[in-house]
Formats: structure tokens, sequence, C-alpha cells
């Protein structure tokens, strides 16, 4: 996290006052633990201040450490984004001595989060295996939603998805673009896409992650991610006994003068754009704190991307996957917080910072200048040479507009027809549609065949 928050402008909000201090954030997820690091400063008072379950049952194995009968995230999930987002990087016992991650010799590390004192709102809808139901989640959604929410979503982890076939057995090229999942497709919502932050506190070396979801999303084609931000080996909340522990434990940091005299810690290790997601609404905390409750989620939306850094290599590879940094792979760029809260432009009453359509239209030709973007009527980004707009392309997009003119573009099922047999494959037959931020990707995110070459990769 020192090196996440350092890379998004987080740490330079913070010695600014800004923390997220009288903020609620609610989290969906599979639950959020009475970690010490969420409590308030004294590492008294619990900043969890309402919770609520609409999770389906658990399992019949009894969750949690031996002699309980119930901890409110038995999976770990939800407890290590809360950590993400609110974590306060003062209280665990890693924060007071040096820790010990992954078998290194011990370092004093920072686990705050990018808004440490913000109050989190617990809306559980995994159970203790990471699953839950579409009912259980637009419950939960009701339960959070009130006039002024902004929603921050995860772009979902099938950016590796090179392509897919067909029943009739025909094979498609897709490089991972158009699988981002529901809810991320929806054009009013934040949708993030994961970055790798490197190692490092600056941000000039950090590279997309191959596994991060690409745009534009099925059928409607709406442009996305929106942004990007860190969200690869990600150490930050657990709690001892839940699921991920049991299932990663070399993930699990550990603390104390020596390997030999070491004690089970409080954090654990995970990446995924589940990861990348609360370092967003993190930032959209320290956004209503700055410029109080007034401001709009389209003002949020819009100032983000408009401040996000649009400074990518052309492209990056590893172990074989080539990635190029289009607006359908980095959105409108990676966060900047720090550039964010000093930004004072506002969306206009009566517009919305909708994230357009793409349209594909040299067929299979390909070629420069063959993706092009729409915008709705009534949309923040969209101008005319009559009322000319702030939240331009070129200003909200930069370069990477431009971008994404493959010719594997004409013939893909990306664009194809979305009657086509393949399209149908993507987006009617619910291959991707079930890996969602909410409950599909939870287990794709920890699956060996992410996980592990996360790790190793990214």
């Amino acid at each position: 996290m020192q090196y996440a928050t350092a890379a998004v402008g987080a740490t330079v909000a913070q010695r600014l006052g800004f923390d997220g201090d009288g903020i609620g954030i609610a989290i969906l997820d599979s639950g959020v633990n009475n970690h010490p690091d969420l409590r308030d400063g004294t590492c008294d008072k619990n900043r969890i201040v309402y919770r609520q379950n609409f999770a389906p049952p658990d399992s019949t194995r009894t969750p949690g450490p031996p002699g309980s009968t119930f901890f409110p995230d038995p999976f770990g999930h939800g407890t290590h984004v809360a950590g993400i987002v609110a974590g306060n990087g003062a209280c665990a016992n890693e924060n007071k001595t040096p820790a010990i991650l992954r078998n290194r010799a011990p370092t004093w590390f920072s686990f705050a989060g990018v808004a440490p004192q913000a109050n989190l709102i617990d809306l559980r809808v995994l159970n203790d295996q990471g699953m839950g139901t579409d009912s259980s989640v637009i419950q939960a959604i009701d339960r959070a939603w009130n006039a002024g929410i902004v929603v921050v979503v995860a772009a979902g982890n099938q950016g590796r998805l090179q392509s897919v076939t067909d029943r009739q057995g025909k094979t498609f090229q897709i490089n991972g673009y158009a699988t981002i999942g529901s809810p991320g497709n929806d054009p009013y919502v934040i949708t993030v896409g994961a970055m790798r932050d490197q190692g490092t506190m600056t941000r000039s070396d950090d590279l997309i992650t191959t596994y991060s979801s690409k745009g534009p999303t099925g059928i409607d084609r709406i442009v996305k991610p929106d942004l990007v931000a860190p969200g690869n080996k990600l150490f930050s909340a657990y709690t001892a006994g839940s699921w991920l522990g049991a299932q990663f434990p070399a993930n699990v940091s550990r603390w104390g003068s020596t390997d030999l005299e070491s004690r089970t810690g409080n954090f654990i290790e995970l990446s995924g754009t589940s990861m990348a997601t609360p370092v967003v609404a993190g930032a959209a905390a320290l956004l209503i704190q700055k410029f109080g409750a007034a401001i709009t989620p389209d003002t949020i939306k819009a100032k983000l991307m408009m401040t996000a850094t649009k400074s990518f290599p052309s492209r990056s590879n590893f172990q074989g996957i080539t990635t190029s940094y289009d607006l359908f792979t980095v959105g409108a760029g990676y966060l900047d917080i720090s550039t964010a809260i000093l930004n004072r432009d506002e969306v206009p009453p009566g517009k919305s910072a909708l994230s357009p359509t793409a349209r594909y239209t040299c067929g299979n030709a390909g070629g420069s200048g063959c993706v092009q973007i729409t915008h709705a009527a009534n949309s923040a980004f969209s101008a005319s040479a009559a009322a000319p707009s702030l939240w331009s392309n070129r200003s909200v997009w930069g370069g990477s507009v431009l971008w994404g003119d493959s010719v594997l573009w004409g013939d893909s099922v990306v664009w194809g027809d979305s009657r086509s047999s393949g399209f149908s494959l993507l987006w009617g037959d619910s291959v991707l549609w079930g890996d969602s931020v909410l409950w599909g990707d939870v287990k794709r995110m920890i699956s060996p065949n992410l996980l592990s070459e996360g790790d190793k990769d990214d």
C-alpha cells in the first residue's frame, strides 16, 4: 500500500489534511471484519458504523478462528478491500514492528489506505465461499442507494482471455477486449482497471496488469474502463481464519523479530481489479471531503477522469501477452488524486458523465481512425462548434482516444453482429456475465489460474 498510495497521490492529499474523515463508504462484498486498522486514531473505536447481511447461507463448516461460531467476513475478500480504502496503518502489530512479507527479512512497511479515517458501511453479499446471488446484490444496492451516491466497480479480471470458441467450433480472436462484466458495463458508474505499481512510489514506471479486463462492453459497446489504479500485489487487511488465508497461507504477513519467532499477521497479499476499485473509491471520498456534499457523482467521475495521468507506453509485454494502452485498456488514464483535489471544474447542471459509446467504422479494412466514440445528448463530454465542452475527448481521454485501431477489430466478435454465434458466446451465454466484481470475479481472482499467475506476472 505504501507504493500504491504514493503512486496515485493519496499520500499528498493526506498531508494536506484529506483523510476521509466524516465520509461513509459502503462496501458490497463478503463482509468486513473488525480489523485493528479499521478503528479510529486512538485504536479504540470501530469505524464500521453499520452492518447488514444479504448473503446466502454460509457453508456447513464453522467459519472463523478456533472456538468462534461467526465473524463478519469468513471469506476474507471484503476486509481486504476495506483496508485498501480505509485502513489507518496504525493499530495492527505490523505497523508497530517490522513486518515479514513472503518470508523476506523483517522490514518496516506502511499499510495505510487511501482514506484512512473514513467510516465503513458493511453490506455483505457473499458467503464464506465467496458466492452470492443477483437478488442479494440488488437488495444491498437498494439499501445503500440514495440520491448523490458515487458508485465505483471493478472492470473484471479477464484481460488474458485471448480467444473464444462458439458452439459450432468457430474461434474468435478478442485479445482480452469486450470482457468488461456487469455491473462495470453501466455507463453511469466509475469502472476501474488494475495497474501494477512496480514496487516504487512513482507512477512513471507503472504498467497495466495483463489480467485487467478491457472494453468496449458487449452489445452496447460502452467505452470502459473509465480509469485505472494500482491493484496488484497489495497487502491489506486480513483476519485469521478466513477462506482466503487458508487457501493462500504464504500470502499472509507475519510479525516478530525473526522468522522463528514470528506470529501470523493481520495482512494478506491479493491481486485483481477488485483491489484497484477501493483505491478509486477512496479518491472519491477525499474529493467529497474537500468539496463538500454538494459535489455531484458526475463531477467526481469527470474530475477523476480528466485529471488522470495519460502518459503511458504504447504497449507492454509479459510472457508473450502484448497489451496496447488504448482507451479500452486504460480508459481516461491513471488515477491522480493530488491533481484531482486541486481541480475546481464542475459538470454543469442537467449534464451527466456518461461513459461514451464506441463505433468501428472501417469494416474488415482496419487502419487508423476506425474507432470513433459518440456521446449521449446530455453528456458533459459531448460538444459542438456552437457549444464546446470543457470535458472534451482530448482533455478527458487524451491521445488514447485515437488508439486501438487494430485490424483484428474488423472481423472480430468484439464488433460483430450481436446476433452472431461468437458474440452470443460472450454475452448471451453468460460466459463473462457470471464473472462480475460482486461474485464471480471473487472466485476468478483467487483461482490458481489468476492469483498465482498474477503473482508471477504482475
